[in-house]
């Protein structure tokens, strides 16, 4: 049936349509988890970043609030010595007045004002001389630019106030004053006392008083109190936050007024004040809020807090994220360009080809276009270039089949096995164990010169050999003779040069004898009962097969002083690869060998050394000769 061409163009359409469309939701699949990837990292980093400034400021400020209480209390312990010294006090006239709200009013530029209710200076010059002697030790505290006011009320109506007031009508100062909340708090409780935040009425300032009352003798005296100006006390606060922008730190006191220390345009109305003396992780799902609070004093607690709709706004506006949307842009605007300037052209002329090909045109070549021409000459040419490598492939894979049927990779027993694995498709190792009478074995271990197909033949040629001659095999003289001929036999038809190395290995549990004939194959290891690994150097050598037509191969007794436990022969393959540091194995292999010798079978040791040298060259492309290990354990 002729083949629909146009059906062929719109299906060839259609799926470069689904590649492309795939492709861009793959992308957008892409997109969307660095978006997720990037929007945790961004979210786990301001917890942290939360957790550590939190810890950080409170401590910060909690330090200078217990610098203002240590001070204060020194001032109340000033204040009662002094008091006693300087009971018959006078003072200058020349600053006291009293004013429109019928106060008593002394005001000095160096010492302060006071100001009374009721009773002039002269009534309380005890109390009065201690404050005038302490204006000193207070002023040199008032240089501390977070404390605005520094207070004395006395139980006799009047109060002290440093630094002076130009325009003492601006003070309130009355009856109402004693039954506010500082005061009120500080008689009853006998104890230092954090007032909630307000607005100072003289500078505006927001601000909060610490308080600490004076008792004699379980009779109260008065209090000192200092007002702190919450903007200057924090702005140490704001300078180490400076580089935080997504995480914003306010104030909030027992009755739930907010003071935000840094960004005062954020809605923090959402928090609700609660008093915790550990660091407590909370959460706002409404406003979608993360938060840590920390009690500074009594009755106010720091809040750490960011938004996570902040962190998804900063996630979508990340410079890698906007980099990579930016690349993969690119990269659909050069698929496109590709496919419209390049593959689309070609396909036509690809479907122009094939229906030549269909209608058997040849002889008409000369009508086509110069460019369906050569895409149809190239075109014919790879056909035929890819039939006959289909053919090879399929030649090498029989016999690679055929040749693992024959002959075997890798066979495990008991007390031997081996393993061979070829560099390249076809193996030039050979292994073949004959069992003999009086239960003697014999181990053939070969390596055939050169590679790829002429190594694999003569590997066949040598068990086909062996195969017509078994039979004769049944001594360790029938095999010298054997392979005497074998070598006479490969001399004479050796056109190509070819050798072939080789070690035979009898043994006789029995009598506990090992013999050996070494044939330019020296790669000879035996282990002790100890795991101590020794090679073997002391065997007479014979020329390889297939050079020396007299040469008379003769088994040699081998003699050790160890008691052996396991024989380990190998081909040069494994012991003179090198990696891609130009290191040869051999050092490795016997560290894998002692390592093996703790495993229980000898299907798991030969495992274990195949990958320790897989994992030396870390390729299979790497390995450039091929793999033969040979393992016998010897009976006790």
């Amino acid at each position: 049936m002729k083949p629909d061409f146009k059906k062929i163009n719109i299906d060839f359409e259609s799926y470069s349509k689904k590649v492309i469309i795939k492709t861009i939701i793959v992308s957008i699949i892409l997109v969307i988890f660095a978006f997720i990837i990037l929007f945790i990292k961004l979210l786990s980093f301001n917890f942290a970043i939360q957790n550590e400034n939190i810890q950080k400021n409170s401590q910060i400020i909690n330090y200078q609030i217990d610098f203002i209480s240590k001070h204060v209390v020194s001032l109340k312990n000033s204040f009662l010595s002094f008091k006693h010294l300087d009971s018959h006090y006078k003072y200058n006239q020349h600053f006291s007045h009293k004013d429109a709200f019928n106060r008593y009013v002394y005001n000095s530029p160096n010492i302060g004002t006071f100001i009374s209710l009721y009773s002039p200076m002269t009534s309380f010059l005890d109390e009065f001389s201690a404050l005038e002697h302490l204006s000193v030790m207070i002023k040199n505290f008032q240089k501390i630019d977070y404390v605005l006011w520094t207070y004395y009320y006395s139980k006799n109506k009047f109060v002290y106030v440093h630094p002076f007031i130009e325009n003492p009508l601006t003070y309130k100062f009355s009856e109402k004053s004693y039954s506010g909340d500082i005061l009120e708090n500080t008689v009853t409780t006998n104890k230092p006392y954090i007032s909630t935040i307000y607005d100072d009425l003289i500078t505006k300032k927001k601000v909060f008083a610490l308080t600490v009352p004076i008792f004699k003798e379980r009779i109260f005296q008065g209090t000192f109190a200092l007002d702190i100006d919450l903007e200057k006390l924090f702005q140490s606060v704001a300078k180490l936050n400076v580089n935080n922008k997504h995480i914003n730190l306010f104030l909030v006191d027992r009755k739930n007024q907010h003071y935000s220390l840094e960004n005062r345009d954020r809605n923090t109305d959402w928090f609700v004040y609660s008093e915790h003396s550990k660091i407590k992780l909370g959460y706002n799902y409404k406003n979608f809020h993360v938060y840590n609070t920390q009690k500074i004093v009594d009755g106010i607690v720091l809040v750490s807090t960011f938004s996570i709709i902040d962190i998804l706004k900063n996630s979508l506006l990340d410079p890698n994220l906007i980099y990579f949307v930016f690349v993969l842009v690119l990269f659909y605007l050069f698929i496109f360009f590709f496919y419209y300037r390049y593959i689309k052209p070609q396909h036509a002329i690809l479907i122009g080809v094939l229906e030549y090909l269909d209608s058997r045109k040849d002889t008409k070549e000369s009508k086509m276009n110069a460019i369906t021409k050569e895409v149809y000459r190239v075109f014919k040419y790879l056909v035929s270039e890819f039939s006959v490598k289909i053919k090879i492939d399929n030649d090498i894979r029989h016999s690679k089949e055929t040749i693992e049927y024959f002959i075997k990779s890798s066979h495990i027993e008991k007390n031997f096995g081996y393993m061979i694995n070829p560099a390249f498709n076809f193996s030039g190792d050979y292994v073949r164990i004959f069992d003999l009478e009086n239960e003697l074995k014999i181990f053939f271990v070969a390596d055939v010169s050169g590679k790829g197909v002429g190594a694999m033949i003569l590997v066949n040629h040598i068990d086909i050999f062996f195969n017509f001659n078994l039979k004769s095999i049944h001594s360790l003289e029938s095999f010298e003779n054997i392979l005497n001929e074998f070598n006479k036999y490969m001399v004479i038809k050796n056109i190509n040069c070819n050798f072939i190395s080789f070690k035979a290995i009898a043994v006789c549990n029995k009598r506990n004898e090992i013999s050996i004939i070494n044939a330019g194959a020296p790669n000879l290891f035996y282990t002790d009962y100890n795991s101590i690994v020794h090679e073997i150097k002391s065997t007479d050598s014979f020329t390889p097969i297939g050079i020396n037509s007299t040469e008379e191969y003769k088994f040699s007794r081998l003699q050790v002083t160890n008691k052996i436990k396991f024989l380990i022969s190998t081909t040069d393959g494994i012991l003179e690869q090198k990696n891609k540091t130009g290191i040869f194995y051999q050092n490795s292999f016997l560290d894998a060998l002692r390592f093996s010798m703790s495993l229980q079978s000898i299907d798991e040791m030969i495992k274990f050394i195949w990958q320790d040298f897989f994992s030396f060259i870390e390729n299979y492309e790497n390995q450039y000769d091929d793999f033969t290990l040979l393992m016998i354990r010897m009976e006790e």
